[in-house]
């Protein structure tokens, strides 16, 4: 099985590879037209929300959906610009497809992680969680150890990278649990947590290089089939030109 070639579009200037500009489209799009409809008086928003409780009931989409949808237009904002940028260069490193699939089962791992934690921390199963913010931490983590000597201005001001961005990037995230709460930033918690794991021990990336393999050592397709006959016997071969 052959993945699509992977083509490159111009947004604002800057080339971005397809795979990392539908994210952003996605994340863009589900989130505008949430809102609108939450306008409409339609719930598309909470039920995209992960929900513990719910996904334990079997509303399994929740697991993928929560991540796509960033309700605060600035978080949109530079939750799109971070996945824009940074994705594009760990895309570069990565593979192009690769990153598509790290960034989504990290998503649905995170999700699932946060439904096993409210087995045991029952706040956790009620709370809804709607943001595209845990994603873009473990993509700064990401970025952060790929490209220890590369830097982005915090803030548009402050010019960090290396460890000490994920050292910001954690710090970030303990100072606004503290002040809204840390039942609020538990995915986010995980997602970093992850993400430090994985750039340390990239099992991911294994898992992802032993299903390319065996899609390549899987035989093509039968084509024809019923076109083509089996010579079985020495006698029938003159049946046939070569």
């Amino acid at each position: 099985m052959k993945l699509p070639r992977v083509r490159f579009v111009r947004v604002l200037g800057t080339s971005l590879p397809s795979t990392v500009a539908a994210l952003v489209a996605l994340m863009a799009g589900a989130t505008i037209l949430g809102v609108l409809l939450a306008h409409a008086g339609v719930p598309l928003l909470m039920a995209a929300a992960l929900v513990p409780e719910q996904v334990l009931r079997g509303e399994l989409w929740r697991l993928l959906t929560w991540t796509f949808i960033e309700p605060d237009p600035v978080g949109l904002v530079f939750s799109c610009l971070l996945l824009a940028w940074l994705g594009r260069d760990l895309s570069d490193a990565w593979g192009h497809w690769r990153f598509v699939g790290v960034y989504l089962a990290f998503a649905a791992a995170v999700a699932a992680t946060t439904c096993a934690l409210a087995l045991a921390w029952p706040p956790l199963g009620t709370r809804a969680y709607l943001t595209a913010w845990a994603m873009s931490d473990a993509i700064l983590v990401a970025w952060a150890t790929q490209f220890p000597h590369r830097q982005i201005l915090a803030y548009f001001v402050i010019p960090v990278g290396g460890r000490n961005l994920v050292f910001l990037t954690v710090a970030g995230t303990l100072l606004f649990a503290v002040f809204s709460g840390p039942v609020r930033y538990v995915p986010h918690f995980i997602a970093i947590g992850f993400m430090l794991v994985f750039a340390r021990y990239p099992a991911l990336d294994l898992i992802w290089l032993r299903l390319r393999l065996f899609l390549l050592r899987r035989p093509p397709a039968r084509r024809n089939s019923g076109a083509l006959h089996v010579v079985r016997s020495e006698e029938q071969k003159s049946r046939w030109l070569h």
